[in-house]
Order: C-alpha cells, then structure tokens, then sequence
C-alpha cells in the first residue's frame, strides 16, 4: 500500500476514492474510505445533507451552492458525506489496493 503523506502542492484527484489516515486531538490514527472534493467541482444538493445547504462556494453565474473543498468520508450507507475535520497525514487511491 503506497500512501502520501499530506502536502497542499499534492492533493488527489476530485470524488475518487481513498483510504485516509488521520490523527485527532488526542493523537489516535484512524483510517477511513474518503473522497477528496475540489473546488466547485460538486454542487452541494447532489453531495451534502441539505442541512448544510449554503455552506459552500456561491457561485453567481449559475446560481448554485458548491460543496466546500476538502475530505469527506465515503459512505455508502448513508447519502450524508460528512466533511473530515481530524487532521489528515496520509492517503492513497483505493484502487492502489486492489
């Protein structure tokens, strides 16, 4: 399994899935099925609980909410993506475990 450490001048390509690690507070790793989101790359209403509707990039043109930039886990149970907000110190494709 090959993982990048975390570097902004890195980041993976947009709503492809990966294996994340994170570390929290406490200083506890975990990982986790995420996807990463770009910039206006996802309108919020076919990615986020709408809950969270307004959250993101407004964009005035199209007049459409995107969904903020960032980590979010992967569910597949659910249709809420939560954003992860635990530090991230690595991740690969999911595919590079196949």
């Amino acid at each position: 399994m090959i993982f990048t450490d975390f570097n902004l001048e890195y980041m993976p390509k947009g709503l492809e899935p990966l294996i994340i690690k994170t570390k929290n507070d406490n200083g506890i790793f975990r990982f986790s099925c995420a996807v990463y989101v770009g910039d206006k790359q996802i309108l919020e209403q076919d990615f986020m609980d709408e809950q969270f509707y307004g959250e993101g990039s407004y964009d005035e043109e199209t007049d459409n909410f995107f969904t903020p930039e960032g980590f979010y886990e992967n569910s597949i149970v659910t249709d809420i993506n939560w954003k992860i907000s635990s530090e991230i110190v690595s991740w690969c494709y999911a595919s590079d475990l196949e």
